[in-house]
């Protein structure tokens, strides 16, 4: 079926409203491993997607896969685009301290309403949103709003979640919540714990990219 939404948060406002509707109809036993994904109409760029079968193979190990190529995976100094690192790590201190004041893909777009009064950064919309999201000093990001994740993993939050980033989503159609909501994607439908997420810590922290504009 084609749904027609109001032209506000763009993909992932229609992400969050996806989830959403679809949380209490999801059967976590009967199809909780099916494979949703989640894609947009731009960014035709072959040449920047995993193939199909490395992406299902990351998400049968964590529920969650990213479409597009890490772009580094490691860091500056060891950046090693290879497809079988699922996602970019990022310093979580670095990243929760993200924000922006504009943003203009296309001239159409307009930054009037851009800049959030009520969110400063990433982390205090990540609060108020009341993700759950492993302890770590690292967290998995997937850019471009292109990934796909296992129905159970909308379970990883409360239903209460997704109506908040649905709602907050819609305040605008260009707006620097969407660009929160691309940076946790990952680290809200991976299915990682804290020991998980610790252990990745110790691997890579050290690498981990500190910019993430």
């Amino acid at each position: 079926d084609v749904i027609k939404l109001p032209n506000v948060g763009r993909c992932d406002h229609t992400f969050a409203h996806w989830i959403k509707t679809h949380y209490e109809l999801i059967d976590e036993e009967k199809d909780g491993n099916d494979i949703v994904m989640f894609l947009k109409d731009n960014g035709r760029h072959e040449h920047q997607y995993l193939p199909i079968d490395v992406v299902f193979s990351h998400v049968s190990k964590t529920g969650f896969g990213c479409i597009v190529k890490p772009a580094c995976s490691c860091g500056k100094d060891k950046c090693i685009n290879d497809m079988l690192i699922p996602t970019m790590q990022h310093e979580r201190k670095s990243l929760q301290s993200f924000s922006k004041t504009e943003h203009r893909r296309l001239r159409r777009d307009d930054n009037s309403d851009f800049v959030s009064k009520k969110y400063a950064d990433l982390k205090s919309w990540e609060e108020d949103m009341g993700f759950i999201i492993p302890d770590s000093e690292t967290m998995p990001i997937c850019y471009r709003g292109l990934f796909v994740a296992q129905k159970r993993q909308f379970f990883n939050q409360p239903k209460m979640s997704w109506e908040q980033m649905e709602s907050s989503l819609s305040r605008g159609d260009n707006i620097v919540e969407g660009h929160y909501a691309e940076r946790l994607w990952a680290p809200i439908l991976s299915d990682v714990d804290d020991e998980s997420a610790r252990a990745v810590d110790k691997v890579l922290s050290q690498y981990a990219e500190k910019e993430c504009s």
